[in-house]
């Protein structure tokens, strides 16, 4: 996929499990030595609607080196099984945030590579200085930053800003 300038966009798990820890796959790290093995998959967490130390999903997993970044995927308005809308919940839901965005990247920028597109949804996505519940950790807090490599959330105004200026700036070298 990657040779083939594909994203591949994963959900994270929704076991709350530090998944540095208790792997959970498919994933794009080698476990053995922790090294990053394509440069073309997202690994994305959850988080819910609400600001304060309920701010990551309490279904989802997470870690510091296998979740990329966070998207909403909690209380999401989307359809069920028999033709109805109603609220869901779960990584699967928050993946798909990520994959839309690449898309939308990709309608207005072409000429933008996987690895390009990586990066750029995962630097310009909002950092959050608060300290949050770790899923299914007992009412351990830590750094929301800590939990993801990016610790951020997926920010698809910024996203879409920087893939333009990515895409001037590589007009500009092809200019010259």
């Amino acid at each position: 996929a990657e040779e083939h300038n594909v994203l591949v966009v994963h959900s994270a798990g929704n076991n709350h499990l530090d998944i540095d820890v208790n792997p959970y796959y498919p994933s794009d790290v080698n476990f053995e030595d922790g090294k990053e093995m394509v440069e073309n998959f997202v690994n994305v967490g959850s988080i819910s609607k609400i600001l304060d130390n309920n701010f990551i999903s309490k279904f989802s997993d997470y870690g510091k080196e296998n979740v990329d970044v966070f998207a909403p995927g909690d209380e999401i308005y989307t359809t069920n099984a028999v033709n109805k809308y109603t609220t869901n919940s779960g990584t699967s839901l928050a993946a798909p945030m990520v994959s839309g965005t690449a898309a939308l990247i990709w309608l207005y920028y072409p000429t933008l590579t996987v690895q390009e597109v990586k990066h750029i949804i995962l630097e310009s996505g909002t950092p959050y200085d608060i300290e949050v519940l770790v899923p299914g950790g007992n009412g351990k807090k830590a750094k929301f930053s800590e939990l993801s490599k990016s610790g951020k959330v997926l920010n698809v105004y910024n996203a879409m800003q920087m893939a333009k200026e990515l895409s001037l700036q590589k007009k500009q070298i092809i200019k010259y």
